[in-house]
């Protein structure tokens, strides 16, 4: 938890609720209650708090903890140890505790496209963009076309309007270009965003144990990277 998801910034102005077992956070706070046994069994603030006897005992449990994990990252390094068995371990390797990473092989089905195109601006949108690269092609053909009719059928009284006729086509495909562009760079810029956002939001609301415990931080971080980039 870093000073940007603690108010400072992030969620500035705004009531936040945290549910911890670190005393260090608690200085931070404007109000503290401690829950034990299912009810709340002290309140109030950080001075108030700490003077009672139940931060004394979770904050003895703490110290206790933290010296426990001490002695046993100590074990581990100890040179007493078997290195065979160390690396023979799946729990200490963490085949049981990591998750393995989720990816669908195969074609992309329909709902992806479905979700795409709703998360780029919707139906009416889409529709835009289908017309627009319609336009383009066409336009590009149609150039492409009416060239080769100027050089095999044309007359050289007939100049001038196959000229004009050839410059109004390759303008269009200019003006489409653009639009093609400047509506696509729209749509994934959109489309960035709001996956963004939603991962974010999905984040937020993860469970601790099953989640973040179970999965790896860079992992966590290229998707992030990944759906940032339109």
């Amino acid at each position: 938890i870093n000073a940007e998801y603690m108010g400072e910034t992030f969620l500035q102005g705004k009531t936040r609720v945290l549910v911890t077992h670190s005393l260090h956070f608690l200085p931070r706070f404007d109000y503290i209650l401690v829950v034990a046994g299912g009810r709340v069994v002290a309140e109030g603030k950080y001075e108030d708090i700490r003077s009672t006897n139940i931060f004394h005992e979770i904050e003895e449990h703490e110290h206790e903890a933290e010296r426990h994990r001490i002695e046993e990252h100590s074990e581990d390094l100890s040179p007493k140890k078997d290195v065979s068995q160390v690396e023979s371990s799946p729990a200490e390797t963490g085949e049981q505790i990591i998750l393995k990473e989720d990816r669908a092989e195969g074609a992309v089905s329909w709902s992806v496209y479905k979700s795409y195109a709703r998360y780029s601006g919707g139906l009416l949108f889409f529709l835009m963009v289908f017309l627009i690269m319609v336009g383009w092609k066409g336009t590009q053909f149609a150039s492409s076309l009416w060239l080769a009719y100027w050089c095999d059928y044309g007359q050289p009284s007939d100049g001038v309007r196959n000229l004009i006729i050839y410059s109004s086509l390759g303008i269009s495909n200019s003006i489409f270009t653009f639009l093609r562009i400047l509506f696509l760079t729209l749509a994934q810029i959109r489309t960035s965003r709001k996956l963004h956002k939603d991962l974010i939001k999905s984040l937020m609301s993860a469970p601790v144990n099953t989640f973040f415990e179970r999965t790896p931080n860079g992992r966590i971080l290229l998707s992030l990277i990944h759906i940032s980039e339109p």
